[in-house]
């Protein structure tokens, strides 16, 4: 029981990491997207990231029905973490960078 609920803190703050880390990056790189979108991206990277092991190993084990089977409750799953952490937590993320100023540079820095 208490490994259990371990393994879903754990799950869950690997989603949140992943989501910060591409919210960073997707602002660093895209500053001129809508923070919504970056948010969307982050998410759906954070969630699907996981999942991609138990889903290549479906994969390569499985063949025909059986396989879509398999796959349909890993999608799942990786829909509704990208839905309720990985987008809260980057929506959050990406909204406080941006009202931090952090994006922007003074245009004295390289003169």
């Amino acid at each position: 029981m208490i490994s259990a609920f371990l393994g879903l803190i754990f799950a869950g703050g690997l989603v949140a990491l992943i989501a910060i880390g591409m919210a960073f990056l997707l602002d660093v790189t895209m500053p001129t997207r809508s923070t919504n979108f970056r948010a969307i991206l982050a998410a759906c990277v954070a969630g699907f990231l996981p999942m991609l092991l138990p889903i290549a190993a479906i994969l390569g084990a499985t063949e025909g029905q059986s396989m879509v089977i398999a796959l349909i409750p890993l999608l799942i799953g990786a829909v509704l973490l990208a839905l309720l952490i990985g987008f809260p937590v980057a929506l959050w993320f990406s909204r406080k960078r941006e009202s931090s100023g952090s994006g922007s540079i003074d245009s004295d820095t390289f003169k």
